[in-house]
Formats: structure tokens, sequence, C-alpha cells
């Protein structure tokens, strides 16, 4: 019995080692499982954190460095976008903006050349050399701020840089003139700050591109003052502009009544000169008549005394050569031809040669002889 006992024994000892070796194998495993994903899983970070693809896009440029883990860092690249460096070892970039900015300021209190406190408004527009990018990185504060956006980059190097000396441009540029001048003179107060942020920025990568002077304003009472006497001479020229128009109003209407006079006058004169004509002709044509009847009457009457003169003449010579002929033939042949003459008249015989006949005979010869 005891050696069965023993025997048992034995057999569940045996059975725990190999229970005990099975589980410490099994722990094995899972420590090597585990410890194999750690080190994956430390060297995928460690490879995701060091091995960069630096993209850059249109209009911006990446001044590329390498960051070692130990070290400093050091230039390697300046890229122009749109570009990329690859997959690379700690390949790092400062993206820099390469499009034109505008920055603008406002001033106010500056001293004009008759002592004026003038306000102004302007603008500068510059843009970053592509080709001083790593200059622009390294001297100009960009290499400090590697994690700052482009526009912040841009900014900050315009407030360090060329916003002091723009602003003692304007300055200058404006004071040289009086207050109420300098707005006369724009274009001449831009020529000379441009030509001073030229001189400024010579050799920097700052490339400038425009000045631009908005407006110039004298002090609030200066204007104040001007609007008042402009708003005075305004009402002074509305009150002659005004009274000008009354009077070329009344201009024009004796103009017109005096036109109208005249039109009136004329339409008289007119009518006179029609009815004149008119009584003329008419007259002209009484006379022309009248003229003409006496003209017909004098012919007339001339004609009728001609006619009354030859009657007369033909009588005479009618007589005078009856006389003349009576004379050279006698008495009785004149009787006898006026006998003949009313022969053809028929008379009762018992008249024949009585005292009637003789009576006319006797008239007869009297006639022709002209008795």
């Amino acid at each position: 019995m005891a050696n069965d006992y023993k025997a048992i024994l034995e057999e569940q000892r045996k059975a725990r080692e190999i229970e005990e070796a099975k589980e410490a194998a099994f722990i094995k495993k899972v420590i090597a499982g585990v410890v194999t994903g750690v080190i994956l899983l430390i060297t995928t970070i460690f490879l995701s954190c060091n091995l960069d693809n630096v993209k850059v896009d249109g209009g911006y440029a990446a001044y590329v460095y390498s960051d070692p883990i130990f070290g400093k860092k050091e230039f390697v690249d300046v890229l122009t976008g749109p570009n990329s460096t690859g997959v690379t070892w700690r390949k790092k970039a400062c993206i820099v903006s390469t499009t034109p900015w505008r920055m603008a300021e406002s001033f106010d209190n500056i001293q004009s050349k008759d002592n004026l406190m003038t306000s102004a408004e302007a603008s500068i527009v510059f843009v970053i050399d592509r080709t001083k990018i790593r200059e622009f990185v390294e001297n100009y504060g960009a290499m400090a701020e590697v994690d700052a956006s482009p526009e912040s980059l841009i900014k900050d190097a315009y407030e360090s840089f060329v916003q002091k000396p723009f602003q003692t441009a304007v300055r200058t540029a404006v004071s040289q003139y009086r207050g109420l001048d300098a707005a006369l003179h724009i274009p001449e107060i831009t020529a000379q700050v441009e030509k001073s942020m030229q001189k400024e920025l010579a050799g920097t990568p700052f490339v400038l591109k425009s000045i631009n002077i908005g407006r110039t304003t004298p002090p609030k009472e200066v204007v104040a003052g001007i609007v008042a006497k402009v708003e005075a001479t305004q009402t002074d020229e509305k009150r002659d502009i005004d009274l000008s128009i009354a009077r070329k109003n009344e201009e024009i209407r004796e103009a017109e009544g005096r036109a109208e006079a005249r039109r009136a006058q004329q339409v008289a004169e007119g009518e006179r000169k029609a009815a004149q004509s008119k009584a003329d002709a008419e007259l002209y044509q009484a006379q022309r008549k009248a003229d003409a009847e006496l003209y017909q009457a004098q012919k007339a009457a001339e004609g009728e005394l001609m006619l009354a003169k030859a009657r007369a003449e033909g009588k005479k010579a009618e007589a005078a050569a009856v006389k003349s002929y009576s004379e050279s033939v006698g008495d009785n042949y004149v009787r006898l031809k006026f006998v003949e003459n009313i022969k053809d008249l028929k008379l009762p015989n018992t008249l024949v040669g009585s005292e009637i006949i003789q009576g006319v005979m006797k008239a007869a010869g009297d006639v022709f002889t002209n008795k």
C-alpha cells in the first residue's frame, strides 16, 4: 500500500511539473510576442517620426534642412513649388510665401511744412526674392520660427525689417508740403517714398513692387473751417446765381414782349401793306380802265370830229366842185341833174311845172350855188 501511494504521488508531481513547464513555455511565448510587438511599434513610431516627405505648393518656396537626433540643423536645399523632396531621413522645411504682399499703414499727426498735424494712409507691396530664400530664413528671423505659418513669417519679417523704414519714408515725404497742399502732390510723395524704400531694401530679400499713398487729410478743425467757407461761398454763389437767373428771366420776358410787339407790328404792317397794295392795284386798274375809256372816248370824239371835218370838207369840196362845174356848164344843167335825181319821184302830173316844183328847183339851185 505504501508503495502504491508513493507511486501515485510521484505521478502527480510529474504531472504538475509538466503543466508548469507548459505554462512557463506559454508565458515565454507571450512575453516574446509582446516584446516583438513593442519593438515593432517603437520602430514604426521611430521611423514615422524621422522619415519625411516635404511638399511645396505653388506660390511658395521651402528652405529644406536636416534635423539630426543629435547635432545641429544644417541647410540642405531650396525647393520652389510645386515640388517635394520625396521620402527622406529627418528632413524638415521652413515654408516661405513668394507671392506679393500688401501691407497698409495709417498715419496720424504728421507735422506738415506749415506745422499742421496731417493724417495719411499708405500701403506697400513687396515680395520675397526666390533666389534669396536661404538668406531670408537664416538672416531675417524665419529660422527661429520654422514651425510658424508662411503668412506669420512674412508679417513678422515686415514688422521687423520693413515697417519702420516705410513709416519714416512716408512721414518725411508728407512733411515737406503744406497741410492743405499735400493732397495735391500725391504723385510726388509716392515717388519720393518709393525712392527711399528702393534704397532701403536694396540687397535684401525684400523686392519692392509698388507704393500707394491713399490720401492725406488736414486737421479736422481746418477741414471744418474749409467746409464752412465752401458752404458760405456756395450760398453766396447760389444767391448770385438765383439773382442772375431772375434777371435773365426778366430780360427774357421783356425780350419776348418786345418780340411779340414787333410781331404784332409786323403783322399790322403786313396787313396795311397788303391793303395798300390791294388798293393801289384796284386804283391802278380803275385808272387804267378810266384811261382806256377816256382814250376810247377821245379817240371816238376825234373820230367823230375828223368824220365831221371830213364831212364838212367833203361838203365844201362837193359844193366847190358843183359850183365850179355849174359855172362851167350853167345853172340849167344843175337844175336838170336835180330833176333827173328826183325823176323817180312819182308826182301828180298836175304838179309838174307848178309853182311847187319850181320852188323845189329854186331851192336846189340855191344849195348848189351856195346862196
